[in-house]
Parts: structure tokens; sequence; C-alpha cells
């Protein structure tokens, strides 16, 4: 075989495997596979989830002085109580306090509560016959309770344990909305009352319903 018959064919044989070798590199390039072709996977789908706990917080006035009171006459002064909350059931609201009014330095002499009314039912106060501590309230959510109709304020009496705490919005529904409530205080004593300073500790506190 003759030199120049080999280098033909051996120019026809590296110019086929050049063209072997670019198709290939063309259709890597071009993203296909020229071998097995392309597959795709099922779809699979992952679910997240998550519970919104309920919150709540409250805050009141720290201080309320009614001031002097004269024996027969009731003395009054407000304070607030907001209650703000996420819960969609909403919350209740209570109260209690941690004793009679007590005087100062002498905790034997206190003014014990008197009056009739409860926070299911309050009732105006009488001058003449009730005595002690007692409160009233005005907000968005109580005022069909706590007035008579006449501008006039109802009241009820303050328990005087945490274990008997009393719930003071049992009337309505729950409520699903930050409220503030205006809390008026009201005290009056008797004649036969000693002189001197007295105080007593309110809390409040509210629990949501779910």
């Amino acid at each position: 075989m003759s030199a120049l018959k080999i280098n033909k064919e051996k120019a026809a044989f590296l110019i086929t495997l050049a063209l072997a070798v670019a198709f290939v590199v063309i259709g890597a390039l071009k993203g296909t596979d020229l071998t097995y072709g392309v597959a795709t996977s099922s779809t699979c789908t992952t679910t997240v989830t998550a519970t919104v706990k309920a919150a709540i917080s409250i805050s009141c006035t720290n201080t309320v002085d009614l001031g002097n009171v004269t024996p027969g006459t009731p003395s009054s002064s407000s304070g607030d109580v907001t209650v703000t909350s996420n819960s969609l059931e909403g919350w209740k609201l209570y109260n209690y306090a941690d004793n009679y009014m007590t005087k100062s330095g002498d905790p034997a002499q206190s003014i014990a509560n008197t009056p009739s009314g409860t926070p299911a039912a309050p009732d105006p106060w009488t001058a003449t016959s009730d005595f002690g501590l007692g409160f009233s309230l005005s907000g968005p959510i109580n005022d069909a309770v706590w007035h008579n109709g006449e501008g006039l304020y109802n009241y009820a009496s303050f328990t005087t344990t945490s274990d008997n705490a009393q719930l003071v919005n049992n009337y309505t529904t729950w409520s699903n909305q930050a409220e503030n409530l205006t809390v008026l205080y009201v005290l009056n004593v008797a004649s036969a009352q000693l002189t001197g300073t007295y105080q007593a500790k309110v809390s409040w506190f509210a629990v949501t319903h779910v």
C-alpha cells in the first residue's frame, strides 16, 4: 500500500473523528443528552402548619387616691384597666381586694365592705347603708350594666381573697379586642370609723377563653 493511500485513509479517519467529537460537544452545549434523553420526576408537596397560641396582657393604674372621706359622704376617684389579647374567643376579667381598707399602723382597724351590689347585678350606691370600698366600670363592654340610664353609676363590692376572685364582665360575650375600662372606686365610712389613713390593694387579672 502506497504512503499516499495510507495518508488519505488516515486523514479521512481523523476528519470523521473530529466531526463526531464536534457533534457531541455541540449537543452538550445545547443541554441535549444524546445518549439517554431527559427524565423528570413526579412532584411531592410539603404542607407547613403552625398554631398561634393565645396571649394576653393587662395593665392598671398603680395608685388611686380617694382623698379625705367624711363619714356618710361617699368619696370617689377613677383609674384604668386595659386588657389586650389576640384570642379569637376573647377574655374575661376578674378582680379581688387583698383585704378590707385597713388602717396604716393598726391592721386591727378596717372598713368592711357592705354594698349589696355584685358584678352580676350592680346597683346604685346608698350613702346611708353602703360602707366600705366599692367600684363601678365604664367602657364599651359594660355601660349597659354599670349605668342605670340616668347618668348614674351602679356599684359592686370587692371580694377580699384571691380564691374568691369575682368575674366582673360575666354579663357579656367574650371580648376579642383590646379594651380600656375606667374603674370608678368609691368609699364611704360610718360615723364611728376611726380617723387615719387606710388602704387596700385591688388586683385585676384576665383569662382567655382558649
